[in-house]
């Protein structure tokens, strides 16, 4: 079996041992079901597994371990608040990462920075992401980041206003990708004066 979709399932856990004997799994989709727990081990015998949907539940924590072969992990819609130090360490040939629609807080620096195949980023409609782990980002070709107003606003103000503002991660990671800053509800002049400027 290489591709299992169990989407409106009416899901509430995946437990330990239940995937064990999928080994050949490509593609696991458990979007929009209604998932609030998912054990650390839950997919540690999918080796083979590329494209991992979780998107549209109730999950709240990222305490499951993630496997080096995945690609593209999808846990936008949810109710996830921060992502853990060292989630993604091992999702060295990861290509796409979306976790739009959370509650996210915050992401550690380094949260990205064993990714180098990621293409594509999906922070948008978080509360107040940081802009710190930009600096690792920079082969990225897409970087969604819309509706994201509060500390994010604030972090690249008082970045723009500071004289090593240029060629810092941020302005590194912009070049040459799409950035998409939507919907944020502040003045963003000194922020188009600058990305301007680096081009």
């Amino acid at each position: 079996l290489k591709t299992l979709k169990l989407r409106e399932s009416q899901i509430h856990q995946i437990n330990s041992g239940v995937f064990d004997d999928l080994v050949s799994l490509e593609e696991l989709c458990l979007d929009s079901n209604m998932i609030n727990f998912i054990a650390e081990d839950a997919f540690k015998e999918l080796h083979n597994l590329e494209r991992l949907y979780l998107n549209f539940n109730q999950i709240t924590t990222l305490s499951f371990s993630l496997g080096n072969n995945l690609k593209n992990l999808n846990i936008g819609g949810n109710q996830v608040t921060s992502i853990p130090k060292g989630f993604l360490k091992n999702c060295q040939n990861m290509e796409s990462f979306g976790a739009y629609g959370n509650n996210i807080i915050s992401i550690p620096p380094e949260t990205f920075e064993s990714l180098k195949n990621l293409d594509s980023v999906n922070l948008g409609d978080n509360d107040c992401i940081n802009s710190y782990f930009y600096k690792h980002l920079e082969f990225i070709a897409s970087a969604f980041i819309y509706d994201n107003f509060r500390r994010l606003n604030h972090d690249i103000r008082k970045k723009c206003a500071s004289e090593d503002y240029h060629g810092d991660g941020l302005s590194s990671a912009i070049m040459e990708c799409l950035l998409d800053f939507s919907f944020h509800k502040c003045t963003f002049s000194k922020v188009v004066e600058k990305i301007v400027y680096l081009f």
